[in-house]
């Protein structure tokens, strides 16, 4: 409110009295506006990521909309040892294409906030299937997660995703062969 009367050039005493003060002290009002400025342009940021209603869902998010990742229920895996599995997605690949020039952004809601059993893997195509290994000799994609509102997780791959396919699903899922969510960048 103060700002808005020295902005309108009221020359009320205590206006005229802030002027002064920051006229002697011109660094901090500096840092108090670049402070201020970042503040709101978080806030904005955090706000500008939708928020998916469906809980467990993953979502490629592009111009603030929000597109589900094929969920993928026709799957199987075996395991040779213990912790080498192999999973079978009995398609060939994703409705979902993403182009190969972007640095996709990804949001899920998740109750329990175990967005850390959660992976991105690299997927082989092989005839009319995609296949991949947990375990051993596994294709793991880094990514970074903020959680931007409670339970709502932005997921954001740490380095340009090569054109293939590519599936996020939940680690302790792996013997249940669930929660598969694919896409593909071309």
């Amino acid at each position: 409110m103060r700002l808005g009367r020295i902005l309108m050039g009221e020359s009320e005493p205590k206006v005229q009295g802030q002027i002064e003060k920051w006229r002697r002290k011109p660094h901090e009002t500096l840092i108090v506006f670049c402070i201020s400025s970042l503040c709101l342009l978080a806030q904005d940021n955090a706000q500008a990521i939708p928020k998916p209603q469906e809980r467990g869902q993953f979502f490629y998010v592009r111009d603030g909309k929000l597109t589900p990742l094929q969920e993928e229920t026709d799957v199987s895996a075996s395991s040779t040892m213990m912790y080498d599995v192999s999973i079978k997605i009995k398609k060939p690949e994703s409705k979902v294409v993403l182009g190969s020039a972007e640095k996709p952004q990804f949001v899920v809601h998740l109750s329990d906030k175990s967005i850390g059993s959660y992976a991105l893997f690299s997927i082989t195509k092989e005839k009319n299937q995609r296949t991949f290994r947990v375990g051993q000799n596994q294709r793991k994609i880094s990514f970074s997660t903020i959680e931007y509102a409670e339970g709502y997780f932005q997921l954001t791959p740490k380095s340009t995703l090569a054109p293939r396919e590519y599936a996020f699903f939940s680690q302790q899922a792996a013997n249940a062969v669930d929660h598969f969510y694919s896409f593909s960048v071309k």
